[in-house]
C-alpha cells in the first residue's frame, strides 16, 4: 500500500451534523472499495471532547487531511472518513499485527496537537478527542451502533473526588 492511493473527499452531505443521515448507507459505500488481501476492515469512531461540535468546514477539512497523514506511516489505509459534528468515523483497512487501539491512538495524537496549533478557537479546550472509541469489523447495523456509542459519550467531565 501506498500513501497515494485515492481517498474519496469528506463531501458537504458528510458534514451535515445529523447523526441519521450523516452514516445512511454507509456500509454499502465502504463496501464498495477494493481491499488488500490480508487486511482487516475496521469501523473507528471516536467524539470531540465534552461532545463540542467543532467538526465542520475547515476544522474537518484540515483533520480529514491530518487524520490520511497519520495512516500513512503505519501502513493503513483511510477508506472513508465522516464527521457528525461532534464525533467521527474512519473506515480503514489495516494489517492484521496492527491493534484497532494502536491505530485509534496514532489518528488521535497525530490530529490533536495540530489541529490546536491551527485553530485558536479550539486551544480552549483540555483536549480535542476523548479517550474512548467504538472499533468494530461488522458493517451490519452500523448506524446503530455508532448512534448508541455516541449517545453515551458524557457532555461534561465527572469531576474525581479528591483523596485525602
Amino acid at each position: 500500500m501506498s500513501g497515494t492511493d485515492a481517498v474519496p473527499s469528506v463531501s458537504d452531505a458528510e458534514r451535515t451534523p445529523a447523526s441519521t443521515n450523516l452514516l445512511e448507507g454507509a456500509e454499502r459505500q465502504a463496501d464498495s472499495f477494493q481491499q488488500e488481501p490480508g487486511d482487516l476492515r475496521y469501523y473507528l469512531a471516536w467524539a470531540t471532547r465534552r461532545r463540542r461540535s467543532f467538526l465542520a468546514g475547515p476544522i474537518l477539512d484540515r483533520a480529514s487531511q491530518l487524520l490520511r497523514e497519520a495512516a500513512a506511516p503505519l501502513e493503513i489505509r483511510i477508506v472513508k472518513i465522516e464527521a457528525g459534528g461532534d464525533y467521527v468515523v474512519v473506515t480503514v483497512d489495516a494489517p492484521p499485527h496492527l491493534a484497532p487501539a494502536a491505530i485509534v491512538e496514532r489518528l488521535k495524537r497525530n490530529s490533536a496537537g495540530a489541529l490546536r496549533r491551527e485553530f485558536p478557537e479550539l486551544r480552549r479546550l483540555p483536549s480535542i478527542w476523548t479517550r474512548r472509541f467504538m472499533a468494530t469489523t461488522h458493517a451490519d447495523r452500523l448506524n446503530d451502533r455508532i448512534a448508541g456509542f455516541v449517545a453515551q459519550q458524557p457532555r461534561h467531565e465527572r469531576r474525581r473526588p479528591v483523596s485525602s
